[in-house]
Order: structure tokens, then C-alpha cells, then sequence
């Protein structure tokens, strides 16, 4: 049956099998094994599968793999040829990408356990007219649909997240992160999804003004794209690469997405009529007129250069010396609600707070929390409020029932209990006992026995048993 799953799961997405191997970290021959029901499926190799396709465990072992959203744009991205399938495997973009949707899952499930209703959907931008830019005429108008006039956006993620109900998530290129799924590679600015709720993945910069672009992006894909229910978003300098001159190919006519998700964004953040009103005489060409714009606005010096070439039809060759001066100002822009200074990390910010309101509504039980968080059974929670951070299994408890496990697989002819733990160093010792009546104490025999990884010891005083190994990860991540 985990064969047929996983075979499922590769063909899903329309993949061959060394590049689904590639993908997932499995040696070709051995996938070819695990699908043929030849090999037994490890819970590590089940688990990259199902993040390739944005699915926790046990999705994938309910059959959701076909209707996966990554599925989908995987199919269509091999479709279009392997260049973005071989860049996102060299990258290992996705694996964060895989981990956000199954975050975003457990966002949707955590909102069905409270009983919240569904996200209303997006107010829509009038249809643009024949003439003009389509993305300035959309930007308008759906600025005049949120009754922001053409005045500044203090804040884009208060705007997605308490405005239009889009929880948003980031992550990092730029540190060394505690888990792998926060970590997502410069190639890569950002994601959206709409399955099962919409949400907005952000690769955040060393600048804010990038992270409200990167914002604004995302929202024109929440807005415009409907052909695939997930998508990403690679940043502008590697989206064409000069010395090859091909472009990331995930769908027939993803070039035309982005470029017109850029320039609704930057059309959303400095609306024409507000980037006019700024320059107060001022000669649109000069470093004067754009770092007015980008203070205002809060976007960068090239979105600025951008807009004004937009708003007063500069001539590509005025744009082309603004944008190549080599001596200009910097400016600096006061937007701090765009500043993620906390909560970066797929488990670290939107997530929390649905996770306390159903542990305290008693919705769901410490073990499905700590999976939601991520975190190993036995450890405390200190991002929850101090009554909630006990874990829900001992460190001792955890051990006992390791070991105990062990003895009754290895040594099914003798009744051997898991009795009294204490530390031995970097290990833990395990007290047994032999029998059922009249129990006899192995405290001080000399036992034949092994830790956890099954290895033949002779040990005083029992079991001895690795902590680390008998350590694991909540279950279905």
C-alpha cells in the first residue's frame, strides 16, 4: 500500500523517477524499490515526499497527493521543461516552499477547530479599459475598493493580515536557522497559496522596502493568478539569467505573471496621482525627485525610478542615466509596521496564537500542539504562556516507553520491564526487572541487552539507553 502511495505521489506531479528522487533525497534504485512495495518506507523518506507536494504525513497517507496544489505546479513546471525544476532542486527552494503549504494546512485546520468562518474572498479590481496600463488602472482601482486614496500604506502586513484576513509567514536567507523549512534561498522572494486558505510566505531582505514589495507582489498573485492554487515568486535578478537567456518556465505564460505582478505592486505602493502630487515642481529626473518618492511611498530607489519614468513618460534613455548614476543620497523612510524584527519562521508567528486559543478552548490536546509547533514531545514550549509550556510526555516517560518497546521486540521469550531511570552521563540508565510474579531485580545481574539502536551490549545495572535516539520530533511533520 505505501508503495502504490508513493508511486502515486511521484505521478501526481507528472515527474520521472530520477528527478522525484532528486527531489525528495532518495537514491533512484531505492525509489524504484519503495515503489514496487520491495522496500520498506522510512518515516524521514515519507515525510520529504509529502513536503514536496505540501502535504503533512499523514495527507499523503490519506491519498491527497493528487490534488495537491504543489502537484499541480510541479506538473506544469515539467511540462514547460526542467530549468526551474533543476534550479529549485539545486536551491533546495523547495523544501521551504513544501513546508509553508503544510503550515499553512495546519493554519486552516487550527481556524476549522475554532469554528471560524472561511476568509471572504478579495474584493476585485474593476477590469482595466482598453487603453493605458492595465496594472496602473487595477492598483486604482483597488486602492479606491480599500478607501486608501493615494495616500502612503503604512503598513502592508497590516493591511494582508488584519484587513484582508491573509496570514503571512517569513522566513530567512540571511541567517543560520534552528530548523531547515526557515531557511529559504535568494532565488526565491516569495509564495502564495490559496489552498486550503489563502496565504502569503515571504523571503525576507536585509531592507523593508523589499519586503512591502515583495507584499504587494504577492497579493497580484492572489489577485490575478487563478490557474494554480500555489505559486512562487523568483526574485528579479535570477528570474532571467543573461548568460543562458532562458526564464524560469512553471507555467505557459509565467513570464507575463510577473512582470505584471511588479507592476501592480509598485503601481499599488506610489499610486500615479500621489507620486505627481509629491514632486511639487520638483524636475522628475533628479535624485531630489526620487528620493521624495521612495520616502514617501516606502519603496526602493528602482521603484522609485520606475514610477516616475511611469508617471511623467520619461524616455527610456533619461531612465537608463538615473538608474546608472554612480553618486546619490540615501534616503530613509520611516515604515516600522514592515520591519520583521520577530516571528520569522514558518512556526514562529501566525501560527502561535491560533495554537494558544485552541490549546486554552480545550479544542485541541498538548500532543496535536506540539506537532503544530513543531517541537519534540518531551521538550517545553517557551514561545506559549507559562502554564501551557509543560510538554505533553517526560523526558523519563519517553525513554521508559523507548526502551520498553525495544525490550519486548528484541526479547519477546522473557518478560524484561523498563523499571527506574537515571542519568549516566550524556545517557540515561535503565532499571529492569524480569518476570511477572515474583519479579526478580536485574539491578545488580549482569544483563545482556542494547540501547535503542539495537546494538548488543553487556551493561550493569540494565538497559542503557542514547537520549538523542530515543528523542523524535512530533509525529506527521
Amino acid at each position: 500500500m505505501l508503495g502504490r502511495i508513493i508511486r502515486e505521489a511521484r505521478e501526481s506531479s507528472r515527474l520521472d523517477r530520477a528527478l522525484f528522487a532528486r527531489l525528495v533525497e532518495i537514491d533512484e534504485a531505492r525509489l524504484e524499490q519503495l515503489e514496487s512495495g520491495l522496500a520498506e518506507l522510512l518515516p524521514a523518506e515519507a515525510d520529504r515526499c509529502a513536503r514536496l507536494l505540501g502535504l503533512r504525513v499523514r495527507d499523503l497517507l490519506k491519498g491527497a497527493a493528487p490534488k495537491a496544489p504543489m502537484a499541480l505546479l510541479l506538473r506544469s513546471a515539467y511540462q514547460e521543461g526542467r530549468p526551474s525544476l533543476s534550479e529549485l532542486a539545486a536551491t533546495g527552494a523547495h523544501k521551504t516552499l513544501g513546508a509553508f503549504l503544510r503550515v499553512v494546512r495546519d493554519f486552516s485546520e487550527l481556524e476549522s477547530r475554532l469554528g471560524r468562518p472561511a476568509a471572504p474572498p478579495l474584493p476585485k479590481p474593476a477590469p482595466p479599459p482598453a487603453w493605458g496600463h492595465p496594472a496602473e488602472h487595477q492598483a486604482r482601482s483597488f486602492r479606491e475598493e480599500l478607501g486608501l486614496g493615494i495616500e502612503p500604506i503604512a503598513s502592508m502586513r497590516t493591511l494582508l493580515s488584519e484587513r484582508l484576513n491573509t496570514p503571512l509567514f517569513f522566513v530567512s536567507s540571511e541567517e543560520e536557522p534552528e530548523h531547515e523549512e526557515d531557511e529559504m534561498h535568494s532565488s526565491v522572494d516569495g509564495a502564495t497559496t490559496r489552498a486550503p486558505r489563502r496565504a502569503i510566505l515571504v523571503n525576507l531582505a536585509s531592507s523593508w522596502w523589499r519586503t512591502r514589495m515583495t507584499l504587494a507582489h504577492e497579493l497580484a498573485h492572489l489577485l490575478f493568478e487563478h490557474s494554480q492554487e500555489a505559486l512562487f515568486s523568483p526574485h528579479r535578478h535570477v528570474f532571467k539569467r543573461p548568460e543562458s537567456g532562458w526564464k524560469w518556465r512553471l507555467f505557459p505564460g509565467f513570464a507575463d505573471v510577473e512582470i505584471h505582478a511588479d507592476a501592480f505592486a509598485a503601481c499599488f505602493l506610489a499610486p500615479a496621482e500621489g507620486v505627481r502630487r509629491c514632486i511639487e515642481g520638483k524636475e522628475p529626473s533628479s535624485e531630489a525627485a526620487i528620493a521624495r518618492v521612495g520616502t514617501r511611498f516606502g519603496v526602493g530607489r528602482t521603484v522609485a525610478i520606475n514610477r516616475l519614468q511611469a508617471v511623467f513618460n520619461l524616455s527610456p534613455q533619461i531612465r537608463r542615466e538615473m538608474e546608472d548614476r554612480t553618486a546619490f543620497p540615501r534616503y530613509e523612510a520611516d515604515f516600522p509596521g514592515d520591519k520583521v524584527e520577530h516571528g520569522v519562521g514558518l512556526r514562529s508567528g501566525a501560527l502561535i496564537p491560533l495554537v494558544i486559543e485552541a490549546l486554552k478552548a480545550g479544542k485541541i490536546g498538548k500532543t496535536r500542539a506540539w506537532e503544530y509547533l513543531g517541537l519534540p514531545l518531551t521538550e517545553p514550549a517557551p514561545m506559549l504562556p507559562a502554564p501551557l509550556r509543560q510538554p505533553p510526555i517526560g523526558r523519563e516517560s519517553l525513554l521508559a516507553t523507548t526502551a520498553q518497546r525495544y525490550l519486548t521486540e528484541r526479547y519477546p521469550d522473557r518478560q524484561l520491564h523498563a523499571m527506574r531511570i537515571s542519568p549516566a552521563g550524556p545517557q540515561w540508565r535503565i532499571q529492569l526487572a524480569e518476570g511477572g510474579v515474583g519479579e526478580r531485580d536485574l539491578r545488580d545481574h549482569r544483563h545482556r541487552a542494547g540501547d535503542v539502536h539495537g546494538r548488543e551490549q553487556r551493561r550493569h545495572h540494565g538497559l542503557l539507553v542514547d537520549e538523542e535516539a530515543a528523542d523524535h520530533r512530533a509525529p506527521g511533520r
